[in-house]
């Protein structure tokens, strides 16, 4: 069996438009230790097609297709399939950044657990690109993570990191199938429990792109309740740090206030005002919402985020709604 130095494991999904994007991102370094596996997750475009023309067209690529079971399930499958040292997960709509081999190639001799990279977030539209740099180059601790995870959003992606695969299975770590978010915070946090040696490489490896076509773009009302469900992640997060702090609090409390108000403007472009205020009044008695709003601090916050948040807190829906649409038809 041939031995690999990397699996790249990416989960398609009615990708036919970023695949060749994605792949030409891999193929224009030169290596012949990399194990590409196409995961097609039951798409119902050209995508599978596609990865099987690739397939013929390279010796390292392994292409499976599944029924739709979603992302998770087909994450694990490309971790059962996968053959080299480390695992990395990329999605299809994101690309590898030039000299990735390079860095990858430069960092196997550390042998550690868990390897994490910056990277570079890609707008669609004419918002500035902006690299993400969560730590400060060289070994870093278990609780350095646990604190990231939940104060911040930087670290909640799994993809961008090199996994140790012997690591993955000799503790039995693989993604929870059915979650509708969230997977990917879950899984770093099954691996921050088995105390991973963990290194972080200042390189931006990844772009990641954010379009209106993205899943993470893509609104409803239910992202109130995936909302929910990280607060109580990440509280469960917060537990296991090793010295919590008033700041570790007041990240963890402005950050949700950030998606919550976020989530609030995109409400105001799929409802009419009163089923906006309607849907306010039923959040409004949920304790998440409650801790969130209230345990926020004005101090951290912008002139025009204190505004939204004083009228969260005051119930205000109609004048939250007018403003909301204001800006919702300036953009």
């Amino acid at each position: 069996m041939k031995k690999y130095m990397i699996s790249i494991v990416i989960p398609i999904f009615n990708a036919e438009k970023v695949i060749n994007r994605c792949m030409q991102s891999i193929i224009r370094e030169k290596f012949d230790d990399v194990q590409v596996i196409l995961v097609d997750d039951g798409s119902t475009d050209e995508s599978y097609n596609i990865c099987l023309e690739w397939k013929k067209n390279t010796d390292y690529v392994e292409v499976i297709h599944t029924r739709n079971n979603g992302v998770s399930a087909a994450r694990n499958r490309g971790i059962l399939e996968a053959k080299g040292e480390y695992v990395l997960f990329l999605d299809a709509d994101d690309w590898l950044l030039n000299g990735w081999y390079e860095e990858i190639n430069a960092l196997m001799d550390k042998k550690y657990d868990l390897i994490l990279f910056s990277y570079k977030v890609v707008y669609e539209d004419k918002r500035k690109n902006y690299e993400v740099h969560s730590f400060c180059e060289g070994k870093i601790k278990v609780n350095q993570v646990y604190e990231s995870l939940a104060t911040t959003t930087y670290m909640n992606f799994c993809w961008g990191k090199l996994i140790k695969l012997s690591f993955l299975r000799q503790n039995n770590i693989l993604f929870s199938v059915g979650k509708k978010i969230g997977e990917d915070s879950e899984f770093q946090f099954k691996i921050l429990q088995f105390a991973p040696s963990i290194y972080y490489r200042k390189f931006s490896m990844i772009s990641y792109y954010q379009g209106e076509d993205s899943v993470m773009h893509r609104f409803e009302e239910s992202k109130f309740k995936n909302l929910e469900e990280d607060f109580i992640f990440r509280k469960n997060v917060i537990k296991k740090i090793e010295q919590v702090t008033p700041e570790t609090y007041n990240g963890f409390y402005n950050n949700l206030d950030i998606i919550l108000i976020s989530y609030t403007i995109k409400l105001s472009k799929i409802k009419n005002k009163k089923e906006f205020c309607l849907f306010m009044e039923q959040q409004k008695e949920k304790s998440y919402y409650q801790e969130i709003v209230n345990k926020t601090k004005f101090s951290s916050k912008r002139i025009d985020k204190q505004v939204i948040l004083t009228f969260l807190r005051k119930e205000k829906w109609k004048i939250l709604y007018f403003i909301f649409r204001q800006v919702n038809t300036k953009n």
